[in-house]
């Protein structure tokens, strides 16, 4: 579907998300004497998400919100088919608003308070804003003694965060929230930002539960398998057994062409984890059923 009228491209920016995310703002968050951090993340196409760690003392949370479609592009559409500019023939996924909270353990919030510690989050600053690809991210810290910064960087292929504290402040964060949000809503989103971040390729982090039943999976593959081998065992065993028992007039080896009863012994290992087999004393060699 065409039209003539021009295109109005939706509003977009970092205020709108986290309304349209419905996220309050980082002081709501911060308790009186506690640190707060947060990154609302905006890559060019995967869902944003808005990333909050809350470090007080009573209870310290990690917070992921996200709408698990990107906006920007649920937002172009919506307005290409009102105008009747362009229909997608698949349209995008509508925004579905997701939250996972998880406590954080006192060895995390140590560690991550170390890391802050060395970036000093309330001095860092706008860096550069330009980019097509890659992700735009808006940082914000309050710390404990109510000082507030907030800073916007795009992060491109030149990503450096030994020498860059805004992405340094990111990975920080991040690596909170990829350590304990586990939810699979909550993993998916995270791992789209793998790339963004430049930290790799993904390897793919198991729940708590997910481990349990991949644990489980593993022991009862490895019963099967066993009960295979003794059942291929106990047929073989047979098998031998019937032939040892059931010719009369001796077996013929395979190898040398002797027929006797005497010069072909039957080594029996019926019931035993082992294969039976028959030896010819004349040429020394063993063979199975088989043969």
């Amino acid at each position: 579907m065409t039209s003539d009228r021009p295109y109005r491209s939706p509003p977009y920016g970092p205020e709108r998300v986290l309304d349209a995310l419905e996220v309050p703002s980082l002081e709501s968050w911060a308790v009186p004497g506690a640190e707060a951090a947060r990154v609302l993340f905006l890559p060019s196409f995967h869902p944003e998400c808005a990333l909050t760690a809350s470090l007080n003392d009573e209870r310290p949370v990690v917070t992921l919100v996200t709408a698990q479609t990107n906006l920007w592009y649920w937002w172009c559409h919506q307005i290409q088919e009102a105008q009747g500019l362009r229909v997608h023939e698949v349209a995008p996924p509508p925004p579905e608003r997701w939250q996972e909270r998880a406590d954080i353990p006192a060895d995390h919030v140590d560690r991550f308070r170390a890391k802050f510690l060395s970036i000093d989050p309330i001095s860092v600053s706008d860096t550069d804003l330009a980019g097509l690809d890659g992700m735009s991210i808006v940082g914000q810290y309050h710390s404990r003694e109510g000082l507030t910064s907030k800073f916007r960087h795009h992060i491109g292929a030149d990503i450096d965060a030994d020498n860059n504290r805004g992405v340094a402040f990111v990975l920080a964060l991040y690596e909170v929230g990829t350590a304990l949000l586990h939810d699979e809503r909550s993993v998916r989103v995270l791992e789209s930002l793998h790339g963004y971040l430049g930290l790799g390729l993904v390897k793919h982090r198991f729940s708590p539960k997910e481990e349990r039943d991949l644990a489980k999976a593993r022991k009862e593959e490895q019963a099967r398998r066993e009960r295979a081998r003794l059942d291929a065992i106990d047929v073989h065993n047979e098998a031998c057994r019937a032939l040892a028992t059931d010719s009369d007039e001796g077996l013929i080896c395979p190898h040398c062409g002797r027929r006797s009863r005497e010069d072909i012994e039957f080594v029996d290992y019926t019931r035993q984890d082992r294969k039976s087999f028959f030896v010819c004393r004349a040429c020394g060699r063993s063979f199975g059923h088989e043969l």
